[in-house]
């Protein structure tokens, strides 16, 4: 109640949430070319939920769990939503709402849907055994990400699924939970995309803020080397925020119009010459500058023990390394899969100049 009154202040009176103005991609997120040159070293239609299991890192192609060689691990009836390992070789496999156990022997078990008919987003294997699960939103599935953005969706969750299968929620009324990872005090770090901000969760259900006011859309983050990186879906752009103020426009564009064409984040660069603010991102002889304003772009940031920036990697609006929905890291490695690269790449693990 009072969450909903708050939003509601912050509305009339237009700060907070809605508030006009973005951070500018200043200081530890000052823009550079970092990742325009990641090499793609498995190429894959549909690339997403990289994790490593056991020694192995694994990433899903549709149905399929897809290894780093590009070999078919295994294949299920429906499209994956998420995947978790560990170092003990156990691997989750998220079926929508249904999760699916993978023992390092092999053996499978199924446990109960923690929200049935809600998608799971982000799973993330705990120290003690247990499983945190990330619900996006209970009105649309994982694929119609977009169209929660645009109605501003808090219906997401988190919650605990014990050894036995049991679960518990720690959260709810999350704007769209797309990252998990275990903090070193036993709490769950949680990347909450559509209020741009990174919270910490506790087993008892506390929620405390992390990171906020993120100039970008926080997707999955990863615990690596003593501090975390967090890639993002796409950074946030003014004519996007303005679009989400009116109510109108945005009921109509849902129903009129396809939704590659929508004045929202986007995971790839524009493909067709109807795509909005093509006039926007072309300037000289139709060359894409790398300032120009676009609904994609590619950006991961390293975060230290305290979750403060140290620096970001980026691929700007002339790049190619847009749509960063993973990541993984291996022997020092940090891989990520790139939907407009279309497939894994390995990205550098130093900040660049820009």
């Amino acid at each position: 109640m009072i969450g909903a009154l708050k939003r509601a202040y912050e509305g009339f009176r237009g700060f907070g949430d809605y508030a006009f103005s973005i951070p500018p991609l200043d200081g530890a997120f000052l823009p550079n070319s970092a990742l325009d040159g990641a090499p793609v070293l498995v190429p894959a239609t549909s690339a997403d939920n990289l994790c490593t299991c056991g020694e192995t890192v694994l990433f899903s192609d549709g149905p399929c769990v897809v290894t780093l060689g590009g070999d078919t691990h295994m294949t299920f009836d429906k499209d994956i939503t998420a995947l978790a390992g560990d170092a003990k070789g156990r691997l989750a496999v998220a079926l929508g709402d249904t999760i699916t156990l993978i023992a390092a022997n092999g053996t499978r078990s199924t446990i109960a849907p923690p929200r049935p008919g809600c998608d799971v987003t982000a799973m993330c294997f705990l120290g003690d055994g247990a499983l945190a699960v990330a619900i996006g939103s209970e009105k649309y599935r994982r694929a119609d990400w977009q169209n929660d953005h645009m109605i501003r969706g808090r219906s997401g969750s988190v919650w605990i699924v014990a050894a036995n299968g049991a679960a518990t929620r720690l959260a709810q009324g999350l704007a769209y939970p797309l990252g998990l990872a275990e903090t070193p005090d036993g709490g769950i770090a949680v990347a909450v995309a559509w209020d741009h901000a990174v919270m910490r969760i506790t087993r008892s259900g506390q929620i405390s803020a992390l990171l906020e006011n993120l100039p970008g859309y926080p997707n999955r983050i990863i615990a690596a080397d003593g501090g975390y990186w967090l890639s993002f879906l796409a950074i946030r752009n003014q004519l996007v925020e303005f679009a989400l103020r009116e109510k109108v426009f945005v009921r109509r564009m849902m129903a009129e119009v396809q939704r590659e064409f929508w004045v929202c984040p986007q995971l790839q660069p524009p493909q067709s010459p109807m795509s909005v603010m093509q006039a926007g991102a072309e300037r000289h002889h139709g060359e894409m500058k790398p300032w120009a304003p676009s609904l994609s772009y590619g950006m991961v940031a390293r975060l230290d023990a305290a979750f403060r920036p140290q620096f970001t990697l980026h691929s700007r609006a002339n790049g190619d390394r847009h749509g960063l929905t993973s990541m993984t890291t291996l022997n020092g490695r940090l891989l990520a899969s790139s939907y407009a690269a279309r497939g894994i790449v390995e990205l550098p693990t130093t900040g660049a100049s820009a």
